[in-house]
């Protein structure tokens, strides 16, 4: 987790300010998890290595999924972030998949 935190840190100081405090509202049960992973994807558009780092922080069961949009715009670096819960399962024992769509 201190490798996670020390690569936040060192983009910007105010993003890091930003994930803490997202962080806090999460240890506090302020959010839940869906509404964790969806601030953090949000604050961490367009770096699906911070959002998918992020799984270091999930509870059991849960695990963000980060893919290249493949919509040939190249500049603006857009990805799809997916979270699967497996820990309630979904149709067939399949894990439920949860789509937060482009970051």
């Amino acid at each position: 987790k201190q490798w996670y935190q020390r690569r936040v840190r060192g983009d910007q100081p105010h993003v890091y300010n930003q994930f803490l405090d997202i962080m806090k509202e999460f240890k506090s049960q302020s959010i839940d998890t869906p509404g964790v992973i969806t601030r953090v994807s949000m604050l961490f558009r367009g770096r699906p290595d911070l959002i998918s780092g992020f799984n270091t922080f999930l509870p059991n069961g849960y695990k963000i999924e980060v893919q290249h949009a493949g919509d040939g715009n190249q500049s603006k670096q857009a990805f799809n972030v997916t979270l699967n819960i497996s820990s309630s399962g979904g149709a067939n024992g399949q894990p439920n998949r949860v789509s937060f769509g482009k970051c």
